[in-house]
This record gives C-alpha cells, sequence and structure tokens, in this order.
C-alpha cells in the first residue's frame, strides 16, 4: 500500500512539474496583457480627453466621424476593457489555485516519503 501511495504521488509530482511551466506560461501572459491594458487605458482616457474637447468646442465630427459615432466607439472599447481586466483577475485565481494544489501536493508526498 505504502508503494502504491508513494508511486501515486511520484506521478502526481510529476504533473505538477508540467503545470508549474503552464503556470509560470500563464504569468507572463497576465503580464503581456496587463500591459495592453494599461496601453489601452492610456489610449481610452486620451480619447475621452478628446472627445470632451470637440464636445466643448461644438464639433459634429471627430478623427472625421460624428461625435455621437465616436462616443459609441468609445464605449464599446470601455466594455471590452473592462471584460479584459475581469478576465485577467480570473487568471490570477487560477494561478493561485493551482500554486495551492503544488504546495499541498507537495506537503503530502514528503509526509509519504
Amino acid at each position: 500500500m505504502y508503494d502504491l501511495l508513494s508511486e501515486l504521488f511520484r506521478y502526481l509530482f510529476s504533473y505538477q512539474e508540467i503545470r508549474v511551466q503552464y503556470i509560470r506560461n500563464q504569468e507572463t501572459l497576465i503580464h503581456n496583457f496587463e500591459a495592453e491594458v494599461f496601453h489601452f487605458e492610456t489610449i481610452f482616457e486620451d480619447a475621452k480627453k478628446r472627445l470632451h474637447e470637440a464636445k466643448s468646442a461644438n464639433k459634429a465630427t471627430l478623427n472625421g466621424i460624428s461625435l455621437a459615432e465616436f462616443e459609441a466607439y468609445l464605449n464599446q472599447g470601455k466594455t471590452l476593457l473592462e471584460e479584459q481586466k475581469k478576465l485577467n483577475l480570473s487568471f490570477k485565481e487560477k494561478i493561485e489555485d493551482a500554486k495551492r494544489f503544488k504546495l499541498n501536493t507537495l506537503v503530502v508526498h514528503s509526509l509519504i516519503e
């Protein structure tokens, strides 16, 4: 029985090593997503400022499109930005769960050894 449990945890440990690499890749992906979100937020804030300035100056268009259409695009962008932030948070939570599982596996494996 002891050998069977030990072998089971060796396999589980090997699987966890693969998951650790996956987690590292996901962390890199999240970092890249966060950089993109920051870049998009900068563009978004600039666009909001330009829209406000155009409205204050009573302009009919901005970048060749009506202010209403520009504002609609801006609102779509805001929605996409919020969705990306939620996705990043979800990824982070999954990574933390995987790290906890890895730690628990190591503890149990060391107890069996």
